[in-house]
């Protein structure tokens, strides 16, 4: 399946449920992979990550992903903003160059399952971590652990 394919059913899905009340967000976060995230809430405590960017590790990978993501509880009240827990499922790409005797391309899909917290501002803005461990459908089979601090915004 190709980046935009998920895209595709990342929409069909989010225009098929009922709308949220909660802003779309953009983050940046920091870690491994560094990436640009998007958030988009589409139903009561749902929302829709996407994330693009570079993991900074030896094999200097390009990186994608699409992940679905729930608040496992209600938010609860922390100083000005609220406390959120979020456990999610979803795909990750990666293309990165494999250094040996071809010197090639490698293109990859994979399952993350992301777990984190997010301290959610009521001025617009939150600050997250993240914890994804995941699996490479390559051959042989890999084992990921990515993860990562970072801040979205209200758009």
């Amino acid at each position: 399946m190709t980046v935009s394919a998920e895209l595709l059913i990342a929409l069909l899905v989010a225009g098929s449920l009922p709308a949220s009340a909660d802003p779309v967000r953009l983050g940046l976060i920091a870690g491994d992979p560094v990436a640009v995230t998007l958030l988009v809430p589409f139903a009561s405590s749902w929302s829709l990550e996407l994330a693009a960017g570079g993991s900074p590790g030896s094999t200097r990978s390009a990186v994608a992903s699409l992940v679905l993501l729930h608040d496992l509880t209600a938010p609860f009240a922390i100083g000005v903003g609220a406390l959120v827990p979020t456990l999610g499922v979803g795909t990750r790409l990666a293309l990165r160059q494999v250094r040996d005797a071809t010197d090639r391309a490698e293109l990859t899909i994979g399952l993350r399952v992301p777990v984190g917290m997010a301290w959610r501002h009521r001025d617009g803005f939150e600050l997250y971590f993240e914890a994804a461990p995941g699996a490479e459908l390559a051959d042989p089979p890999r084992l990921s652990f990515e993860g990562g601090f970072g801040v979205r915004v209200d758009l």
